[in-house]
């Protein structure tokens, strides 16, 4: 089952669901989201302004 996955993933059939994209300084809060429950798919953390 795992070697189908990776396949589908090669070929661009597989789709990550992102939830949200907050900055570095908000990890903390990004797993306390977790934490919760309250997050369908994944939460994108981005470097801060420089």
């Amino acid at each position: 089952m795992r070697a189908e996955h990776f396949d589908a993933a090669a070929r661009g059939e597989l789709h990550a669901v992102v939830h949200d994209v907050l900055p570095l300084e908000l990890a903390a809060e990004a797993h306390r989201r977790m934490d919760l429950g309250t997050v369908f798919g994944r939460i994108v953390l981005t470097p801060g302004q420089a």
